[in-house]
Formats: C-alpha cells, sequence, structure tokens
C-alpha cells in the first residue's frame, strides 16, 4: 500500500514538473519568437485554374523561436507566420499548413499546432498566425538524414497559393 501511494505521489509530482517545464518553455518560446530573425524564402505563386486569375495571398513572414526541450522527449518551437490577402477583396476559405521535410524532401514526425485561424482574409490585411512545432528531440537535433526544414502552406481549397520554406 505504501508503495502505491509513493508510486503515485512521485507520478503526480512528475506531471507538475513536466507542465510547469511546458509552461515555462511556452512563455520562453514566444518571447524567442518575438525576436528571431525570418529565415524563409518564398518558393510559389499560383494562379486560380478557374478564373486564370492570380489570386495574391502571400506568407510575408515565417519565424521560428529556439527548440526546446522541456520534458526531454520532445523537442519544441514556437512560430509565427503573417499571411497577407494582397487583392481588392475578400478571399474566404484559407488555411494554412506547416511540416517537417528532411534534407532529400521527405516528410518528418512532427506535430504542427497553432492558433484557431477562421480562413478569410479581408481586402489588404494581414494576420499573423501563432503556433508550435512538437518533434522528436532526435529528428530535431541529431536527424541523420541530414538538416531539416519546414515548409508553410497557404491553401485555399486544393490549391497552393503560397509556400515558405524556412531553412534553419
Amino acid at each position: 500500500m505504501k508503495k502505491t501511494i509513493l508510486a503515485v505521489s512521485l507520478t503526480l509530482v512528475m506531471v507538475i514538473a513536466v507542465s510547469s517545464s511546458i509552461l515555462l518553455l511556452s512563455q520562453t518560446i514566444d518571447k524567442n519568437v518575438e525576436d528571431s530573425e525570418d529565415n524563409g524564402v518564398q518558393v510559389n505563386e499560383t494562379q486560380n485554374e478557374d478564373s486564370n486569375q492570380t489570386i495574391n495571398v502571400k506568407i510575408v513572414s515565417f519565424k521560428l523561436g529556439g527548440w526546446g526541450t522541456p520534458a526531454g522527449v520532445a523537442a519544441i518551437a514556437g512560430f509565427n507566420v503573417t499571411i497577407q490577402n494582397l487583392e481588392d477583396k475578400d478571399v474566404d476559405g484559407l488555411t494554412f499548413e506547416a511540416k517537417m521535410l528532411d534534407a532529400n524532401g521527405s516528410k518528418l514526425q512532427a506535430e504542427v499546432n497553432f492558433e484557431r485561424f477562421d480562413g478569410v482574409l479581408h481586402a489588404r490585411e494581414a494576420q499573423t498566425l501563432r503556433g508550435e512545432i512538437i518533434s522528436d528531440w532526435r529528428i530535431v537535433f541529431a536527424n541523420a538524414a541530414g538538416p531539416y526544414t519546414i515548409m508553410g502552406y497557404v491553401m485555399l481549397g486544393n490549391e497552393t497559393l503560397d509556400e515558405w520554406q524556412y531553412i534553419p
């Protein structure tokens, strides 16, 4: 019985410690993202095939904060991405996607979370989304396939309107 109580107590202490570490890291990541430089490269401009007109929505900034390992297993980095509607009309139905790729362009295991985006950018509006990338620390710090990149995409349905490649 004492061993069970001790095990439950230790587990509870570990959960509290990890939660506190993640909260502290989250605050640090927010600060790091604000201070980070934009190392992205704009990749693509797409035309709307239905109307033969360019839909001018761009990723104008993609900033990644420093990586941290709050629990020693997962690596977490915050990011800010700013997308802008350069049209004189509203654009609705937009989504933003991001993924990590190895040096060969293969997708790496990573979870990308960001704040809610309703998919609407009004005429000439820019909006900054805040998010985080969570991956196994070995992928980030010891990727056997070489360095990684992070690709960001602004989508309208299945159509990629703009791409951004973050090069660490």
